[in-house]
């Protein structure tokens, strides 16, 4: 993972706004949390565990998690269903004020599992069939 965020175009913007990333996986089990500190000089690492202050934080359930990864879901069920949330706190402190991104996120655009797994007709039109396929009694 960390090394497709690397290689991202949107490393750049995350890097300018200083993102403090945190990843939250969550099963049955309970979860498991690692954070990015895009802020750091140099490459960013993958550190596990809660680092305290962030400002952009993703969660999804390590079922959807696995589906995104191998081809299975997409977006619209993941977000729908309640198995992914976000949020984020972006900003920067300025002499006499604060910068707050531009409203379209031109600059750091979206959250690195959208990055990494995006959105696009197909992966829709791939989950309808499978379950057009699944309804029908049919394996792929």
């Amino acid at each position: 993972m960390l090394e497709r965020i690397l290689k991202s175009e949107l490393l750049g913007g995350w890097k300018h706004w200083q993102i403090v990333y945190q990843l939250e996986v969550f099963g049955q089990e309970g979860s498991q949390i690692w954070t990015i500190d895009f802020a750091e000089v140099g490459n960013p690492k993958i550190q596990k565990g809660d680092i305290g202050k962030i400002n952009l934080y993703e969660g999804i359930s390590s079922s959807e998690l696995c589906a995104l990864i191998e081809g299975n879901t997409s977006w619209d069920y993941v977000t729908l269903c309640g198995n992914y949330r976000t949020f984020n706190n972006i900003y920067r402190i300025t002499e006499g004020g604060f910068e707050l991104p531009p409203e379209d996120k031109s600059n750091y655009a979206l959250e690195p599992l959208m990055d990494l797994f995006p959105w696009d007709k197909d992966m829709d039109k791939r989950k309808f069939m499978r379950d057009v396929h699944r309804w029908k009694g049919k394996s792929i």
